[in-house]
């Protein structure tokens, strides 16, 4: 067939726009706030410019570093260590997507080591402060009725920052899951059965993975194997 169109190359708003799209809106949400809150932190101390206009690796773990070092609520109360742990990973998908000088590797301790001290540091201050999030029982000796347990699978898929939107979540995809991973593990019947509350291994069968997935998730660890050892053989194919 012939084309019959010219190829206009994207604008950064177009690039940046699909970019975005890649992530879910509980995500898009959680980068918002903690970049305005950055950006707070940066004019009340006199920083010229943008986070994003920071143009060297030196002058960003430093700013990042006083930034992790203060942060505080608008109330001027501490952060929990969850929000903590949210921001630091909020701020690198920021700056991985809009800074001049990106991509830059601000979670990793090797490469951004004081930005890394310092939020450890701050985590551990901050447990020692009994300065966590309580928002419940995660265990109770009476069974929870199924709107709670969904609402609780919602509630971790959000701060766990899982993609929600147009996904249903019930107690048995949950059980599914657990089973799934469980027996992928090689975690034994007898252990599974005692969370999943089967009463015979034989009724574990209806929720594992079908053997054609298994064996191509099989194939794909020896391939990927393979690979990082920049050995030369064909890829394995499932036949």
């Amino acid at each position: 067939n012939k084309k019959t169109f010219t190829y206009v190359a994207p604008t950064e708003e177009e690039i940046k726009s699909m970019q975005t799209a890649a992530h879910g809106k509980a995500t898009h949400n959680s980068t918002s706030t903690w970049i305005n809150a950055l950006e707070t932190f940066r004019k009340d101390i006199g920083l010229p410019g943008k986070i994003d206009d920071v143009n060297s690796k030196e002058e960003l773990e430093r700013q990042l570093v006083l930034f992790f070092v203060s942060c505080k609520q608008q109330n001027g109360a501490e952060y929990s260590v969850q929000s903590i742990k949210s921001a630091r990973f909020a701020i690198a998908r920021h700056i991985n997507t809009y800074s001049k000088i990106r991509p830059q590797e601000i979670t990793n301790k090797n490469i951004y080591s004081e930005l890394y001290n310092a939020i450890t540091g701050k985590i551990k201050l901050l447990t020692d402060q009994v300065l966590v999030e309580f928002t419940g029982y995660w265990f109770k000796s009476a069974q929870m009725g199924e709107k709670s347990v969904k609402g609780l699978m919602k509630e971790i898929a959000t701060i766990t920052e899982i993609d929600c939107d147009k996904r249903k979540f019930t107690n048995h995809s949950g059980r599914k899951t657990f089973i799934q991973i469980s027996k992928s593990e090689g975690i034994s019947d007898n252990d599974v059965m005692s969370v999943s509350r089967h009463k015979n291994p034989h009724s574990l069968a209806y929720y594992e993975r079908p053997k054609s997935i298994l064996q191509q998730n099989t194939l794909s660890q020896i391939n990927s194997l393979i690979y990082n050892g920049k050995k030369r053989i064909a890829p394995v194919v499932l036949m």
